[in-house]
């Protein structure tokens, strides 16, 4: 387990987000680390007892639990859309700027996903529309809502020379 440890320190050392999902670190180590008997649960356990890590729960897909029903989950982690907990380097604190673009990101992504889900909707299911309507209407809602926050702390921000 130290080696798995160690190679998915240096994973989360090089990638671009602060937070990553802990079954993308693990589908990475799984395709790197072959020989390696690891599953999900244990690698999320050895992460919350190691002093290296930090887990944090991720609620963010609870408003659309109902969207497994139409995009199956490996099509949502082919997107890049994970569920479960995420996983940081503890010495990795990011500042107010990172968190504001890292938050502006996520939530542009997931509305271009829902977008991509709305394409491939069966078309013969109302239920099913509403959903993904609610859901883009939400995270459009969240874009905006996170934009107004943003943009207002940085008019209120000192001037940097």
């Amino acid at each position: 387990m130290h080696h798995v440890l160690k190679r998915a320190e240096t994973i989360l050392e090089v990638s671009k987000s602060l937070v990553v999902p802990v079954k993308w670190v693990y589908n990475v180590l799984q395709d790197e680390l072959e020989q390696e008997d690891i599953s999900l649960n244990s690698l999320t356990e050895a992460f919350r007892f190691h002093p290296k890590f930090r887990v944090v729960e991720d609620d963010a897909f609870d408003d659309y639990q109902d969207l497994s029903s139409i995009v199956p989950e490996s099509e949502m982690e082919s997107m890049g859309l994970f569920r479960g907990p995420r996983v940081m380097l503890r010495h990795r604190y990011p500042d107010q700027k990172e968190v504001a673009v890292q938050l502006l990101k996520k939530a542009d992504a997931t509305f271009e996903n829902l977008k991509k889900a709305w394409d491939i909707r069966p078309s013969d299911d109302e239920a099913v529309e509403d959903q993904l309507l609610d859901a883009l209407a939400k995270a459009q809602r969240l874009q905006r809502e996170l934009r107004a926050i943003f943009m207002e702390k940085s008019e209120h921000a000192p001037a940097k020379d």
